[in-house]
């Protein structure tokens, strides 16, 4: 099944860096990403795709970072070989392992099948041997029975597993985004840091929290938001962290030793509100030097 062009894969440099642009499921996207390395590129991230190509506006499900065995940055026509003859390998690996166990298990009813010619007309303990066989030939049907047993949990599991991995690169893709604005605002002024651009990203990556006080301007202040956004992806997926913050009474929780790319004075203060809408969460960014300020004006809110 080879990947037709600018239909399912797409390549683009962008930033210096190799990005493999694809259409389709989740699992052919990690196929492909494992035949990439096994060809010798190096595959550092897969991830979803949230911005069209530059060239054709065309907009991908997935991007794969990719770069040559030298840390170089492919050529588009680097894929086109690969793309031509690009074969699946998960599910033949799987249908042959499958065909293995069997193999196996029959072959291990076929020996004790011949033992059992072997031996016909040995009358002394051959009803033993009648009686062992049967048992083996019921073992063998609740042996049969588990496996399909097996099989469909297991196909249950690899589900729930793919859901999960689908889950972790949207995340990782949303913070990716979230971090570029950031980025793009860090080191204006403090008019531009509470701009409205910076405000909407907040409210359309997290439309069920309220950010309170200075919270904005502090994130954008830290070298690295990124363990800051994945505390908050937390807590809006309904973790429970850190512990009570007392000093504030109510039902605030702090969230200490949060790194910023300097140190880990870092705080999070959140609380959880549930109401007609829905469930939705107040927070508020700051650091360790100004708890006892956050104490009193949390405690008002």
């Amino acid at each position: 099944m080879p990947l037709k062009p600018h239909t399912d894969y797409f390549f683009e440099e962008r930033n210096g860096k190799g990005y493999f642009l694809l259409n389709g499921d989740l699992s052919r996207v990690e196929d492909v990403a494992e035949q990439l390395r096994r060809a010798g590129w190096q595959v550092h991230k897969i991830a979803k795709s949230w911005l069209p190509t530059k060239r054709t506006g065309v907009q991908y499900e997935w991007y794969v970072w990719v770069s040559n065995p030298d840390g170089t940055t492919p050529h588009w026509t680097d894929f086109k070989d690969f793309a031509s003859v690009y074969q699946p390998i998960l599910e033949q690996e799987r249908e042959q392992e499958r065909q293995r166990t069997l193999a196996e298990l029959s072959q291990s009813r076929q020996q004790i099948e011949q033992l059992l010619d072997q031996t016909q007309y040995l009358q002394e303990g051959r009803a033993q041997l009648e009686q062992r066989l049967r048992d083996i030939s019921r073992e063998y049907q609740e042996i049969q029975q588990y496996y399909e047993l097996f099989q469909g949990e297991n196909v249950r599991l690899e589900g729930e597993n793919k859901e999960l991995r689908t889950k972790v690169y949207t995340l990782e893709s949303r913070i990716e985004q979230l971090e570029s604005v950031i980025d793009s605002y860090q080191g204006r002024e403090d008019t531009a840091i509470s701009g409205v651009d910076y405000q909407i990203a907040f409210n359309t990556l997290f439309p069920q929290v309220e950010m309170l006080g200075q919270s904005l301007r502090t994130l954008a202040n830290w070298r690295s938001t990124q363990a800051a956004l994945r505390v908050i992806f937390q807590i809006v997926g309904g973790e429970s962290l850190g512990k009570r913050f007392q000093a504030a009474g109510g039902e605030w929780m702090e969230v200490s030793k949060v790194a910023n790319g300097q140190d880990d004075s870092g705080r999070i203060y959140y609380r959880c509100c549930k109401g007609d809408s829905g469930t939705h969460y107040r927070i508020l960014i700051s650091v360790k030097e100004r708890q006892d300020h956050d104490a009193k004006y949390l405690s008002s809110q």
